[in-house]
């Protein structure tokens, strides 16, 4: 078990329950466990099947149905009491998630059953590894290729994207080899979506002096990975892997992530269909 691991992710959730009265961002949830935004973003979807923010907003309207029921607050005190500035943000996310307005709800208390998000700790994860990934080091390498901003699971998006940068590897000029690399990253923190990454369809290059048009290029520093060989193809599967590895194999292993994880493609794999072999590296350093 990864106790460190572990440590660092309850004090976000412990974080979140602080503050639910008060504003607060996906940026100072993540500084509670001293990891990245998008790390710790993305390790919390893997291990407990939400957004970040979208737990927040689940857990604050959680309270407001408890508070309703009790009958002593106002409506007011109460949207302030759970992170809304006002009745009518509240009001609006109250009847987005439980199809009836809060003044509606407290009328009928005794009668609605509406479903409470309770507090995750981190018990709550699962604990039924049986992937076992090789052990690579791998020095520094450039790459360059064509990015977009993707929501979790959004794997035809990502082939589109990959349908546009395919054609045009050629007009890459210092290639390496023929590998592709899908490199899930976050290039710029501040202008994301809190839900959503970047992915870097992308091929690798003895330098960044020459690209293309649209295109963009980044260094992946030396890392040790975690290997993964994946025999699923394209597919329905695939984010189920990667829910695996990130929600259950990463916190219960001896390791932290450490950068960008990227699916390594080679001939094994046929780019045309989405079938074929490929592998997913995992950098780690060892707590």
């Amino acid at each position: 078990m990864n106790e460190k691991l572990h440590l660092q992710l309850q004090k976000s959730l412990d974080e979140i329950e602080l503050r639910l009265p008060d504003p607060i961002s996906l940026a100072e949830i993540a500084e509670a466990s001293h990891l990245s935004p998008y790390h710790f973003a993305r390790l919390f979807r893997a291990m407990f099947g939400d957004s970040v923010m979208n737990y927040v907003r689940k857990r604050r309207l959680g309270r407001a149905v408890e508070l309703l029921k009790e009958q002593r607050l106002s409506m007011l005190d109460i949207a302030i009491e759970c992170g809304f500035g006002s009745n009518e943000a509240f009001t609006r996310a109250f009847r987005k998630r439980y199809r009836l307005t809060p003044s509606k709800y407290r009328r009928n208390a005794q009668k609605l059953d509406l479903p409470i998000q309770r507090k995750l700790v981190m018990s709550d994860m699962p604990r039924t590894t049986i992937l076992k990934p090789t052990f690579k080091k791998r020095d520094s390498f450039f790459v360059v290729g064509c990015s977009g901003e993707f929501l979790p699971g959004a794997t035809g998006d990502i082939g589109k994207l990959w349908g546009q940068f395919s054609p045009r590897i050629t007009e890459i000029p210092d290639r390496v080899g023929t590998a592709t690399y899908g490199i899930c990253c976050q290039l710029d923190e501040k202008s994301l979506d809190p839900d959503q990454f970047t992915y870097l369809a992308a091929i690798e290059t003895s330098s960044l002096d020459n690209i293309p048009e649209g295109m963009i290029g980044i260094e992946l520093p030396a890392r040790e990975f975690a290997v993964f060989t994946y025999d699923g193809g394209i597919g329905p599967e695939l984010p189920k892997t990667m829910q695996v590895i990130f929600g259950d194999w990463l916190p219960n292993s001896e390791f932290e992530l450490d950068g960008e994880d990227f699916e390594y493609y080679d001939d094994q794999f046929d780019g045309r269909t989405g079938t074929g072999r490929f592998y997913i590296y995992v950098p780690i350093k060892r707590n």
